[in-house]
């Protein structure tokens, strides 16, 4: 994601009213070195039942002191809606607040989550990736927001492929039916033993 944004994150301090917190990046708390906003969130957080997207994410929370309850496993938030009603969890929407970025924050709100924005993405201009793309047979998208941004180059026939979750809802809401995999990795060992002579991001 680096190569494609860079991260403005906003002065605000937030608070969380809901007990229950899922972050959907582990960049949504990093923060900006000239505020506490980062330190403001992470000592929010340890007071909080915490889920997170994946293990990534998982194991930054872990490094500054937040014990993470579970995992969305890639899978997209959507998925946790039935883990949260069994009995043992009894975790109702209304107790949950999404941390993510500015840009999914309408998305988040429009399914009925409550949703706190820390960040924004800001685009980065690349010819270099404008060409990667515009040769690419296959490409796999960790972000909706990747393939609206170098959409015009794109192949008529190129191949989306995408983990499971958000971003292959968000394709599939634009018309564009994704090849899912597990997870990135999945991926690339397919693309080496499957397509070797073409090109693909």
């Amino acid at each position: 994601m680096g190569r494609f944004f860079k991260y403005e994150y906003s002065n605000t301090d937030f608070f969380i009213e809901q007990p229950i917190v899922y972050v959907s990046n582990y960049k949504a708390i990093a923060g900006s070195s000239s505020t506490n906003n980062s330190q403001n969130l992470i000592d929010q957080l340890k007071q909080k039942r915490v889920w997170v997207a994946g293990t990534k994410t998982w194991l930054e929370l872990a490094k500054k002191g937040i014990w993470v309850e579970g995992s969305a496993d890639a899978l997209g938030l959507e998925s946790l809606r039935q883990v949260f009603s069994i009995p043992l969890l009894n975790i109702s929407i209304n107790d949950v607040c999404v941390i993510t970025n500015k840009q999914s924050e309408q998305t988040w709100q429009e399914k009925g989550w409550h949703v706190t924005a820390t960040y924004s993405l800001l685009e980065k201009e690349s010819e270099e990736l404008k060409a990667f793309f515009r040769n690419a047979d296959i490409i796999f998208w960790t972000s909706y927001r990747q393939c609206q941004q170098y959409k015009s180059v794109l192949k008529e026939n190129v191949v989306h492929c995408c983990p499971a979750g958000e971003t292959a809802e968000l394709l599939r809401v634009a018309g564009i039916v994704p090849i899912v995999f597990p997870t990135i990795k999945s991926f690339q060992q397919w693309r080496k033993s499957s397509i070797p002579s073409r090109s693909a991001a």
